[in-house]
């Protein structure tokens, strides 16, 4: 009995072998690599789903500030430098974008998120339901001025409502834009300007969620 006892204890001693710790180490590295890989792409959409509520969220701030201030603000999106701005209406001519005019607020959006369709899926579909994207900004362009350049943008009226800044303004029907990062993690905002309503969304693989 005292020998067998003996070789058992033996045994315990000597723990696992070569080959069962590679195993082991090779479980691990797979899990984690798994994980770091879950992780990565919860922060992407997390950081795409954020710029979709930026966005959101300065729209109705500007919105706000039209209606209690009095006073037109302009909403400013600069794919150049990858901001959104609010500017106050403070010069004349009223209701148009000029150096006169005074931006009191701006964010820089989530790096790696820009203006832009998806690669995938494609043709993508709007998040409106109406019908098929075509381009990133289906909202009316800016009157052609040195104020606007590049930039992009409409204006929030003192009654509540979005309205263009075209050469002749006029409410905002509906329109959105989409912004996609190098991953290609989608979200957009969708503007219907006579309610003054912003909804922002982001793209799962099976279409478009509201957020």
């Amino acid at each position: 009995m005292g020998v067998r006892v003996a070789e058992v204890r033996s045994t315990r001693k000597r723990g696992y072998s070569l080959p069962e710790l590679l195993v082991v180490i090779a479980i691990a590295s797979m899990v984690l690599l798994s994980s770091a890989a879950a992780w990565s792409t919860f922060r992407r959409r997390a950081e795409i789903g954020q710029t979709a509520r930026v966005i959101k969220s300065f729209l109705y701030r500007a919105r706000m500030l039209a209606v209690y201030q009095g006073v037109p603000h302009f909403i400013v999106v600069d794919p150049q430098s990858n901001r959104i701005e609010i500017w106050r209406d403070a010069s004349t001519p009223k209701g148009k974008f000029d150096s006169g005019d005074v931006r009191v607020a701006w964010e820089t959006l989530p790096q790696g998120s820009v203006l832009a369709l998806p690669a995938t899926p494609s043709p993508l579909s709007s998040p409106l339901g109406s019908g098929e994207l075509t381009n990133a900004w289906t909202l009316p362009l800016p009157e052609a001025t040195p104020a606007w350049g590049n930039r992009r943008g409409f204006m929030a009226t003192t009654s509540g409502t979005f309205q263009s800044v075209e050469a002749t303004p006029e409410t905002i029907s509906s329109g959105v834009m989409v912004f996609t990062d190098h991953n290609g993690q989608t979200s957009s905002i969708a503007v219907r300007g006579q309610a003054g309503s912003v909804r922002a969304f982001e793209m799962l693989p099976s279409g478009w969620k509201e957020l």
